[in-house]
């Protein structure tokens, strides 16, 4: 079954496989890009205004930040659990 499998089989209370069956973990992904040097070498500049912690995390216009990555990291690791 699989990663589509478990997806399916998510609402269940129980899953049952075989022995001979084919299972695997269901990943956990984020994507994004980075677009810094673009907007300076066009004399951009991107602003950002927000109100409360982590709100702007990993924003494609702006530099990334190590606790932003680390926290993006965190998040993954518990979903993928």
């Amino acid at each position: 079954a699989c990663s589509g499998g478990y997806y399916i089989a998510c609402a269940a209370d129980e899953i049952v496989a075989d022995h001979n069956s084919i299972v695997g973990s269901i990943g956990v992904i984020s994507r994004g890009f980075g677009y810094v040097r673009k907007l300076r070498k066009e004399g951009l500049e991107r602003r950002v205004h927000v109100a409360g912690r982590s709100k702007s995390g990993l924003d494609p216009f702006m530099p990334i930040k190590a606790n932003d990555l680390a926290r993006q990291q965190r998040l993954l690791n518990e979903l993928h659990q």
